[in-house]
């Protein structure tokens, strides 16, 4: 069941990064309508979290640099958000 859930993260996280790549990620993000953006931001958030920031992490380490990257783009990654990436990068095997 775990292994599913986590295909399915992986798969939807894919698709979301594949979109945000082929466009300009800050530009594309600014353009959604701003509720939706913020309940993608919330789950991204969550994502990010439970297989990033975790310890240790579930996901690879290139995975969760594309994903703080991606998460970072957002409007609404804020000071708290920009410290959730930082502490995760930081475990992060180099």
């Amino acid at each position: 069941m775990i292994v599913g859930s986590i295909a399915l993260v992986v798969v939807v996280a894919v698709a979301v990064l594949v979109f945000f790549r082929n466009t300009r990620d800050e530009q594309a993000l600014l353009q959604m309508d701003p509720e939706r953006r913020a309940q993608l931001y919330a789950k991204e958030l969550g994502r990010f979290r439970e297989l990033c920031a975790s310890e240790p992490p579930v996901e690879s380490p290139s995975n969760c640099q594309e994903a703080a990257r991606l998460l970072g783009a957002f409007p609404e990654c804020d000071a708290s958000c920009r410290e959730t990436i930082e502490r995760a990068r930081q475990q992060l095997p180099r």
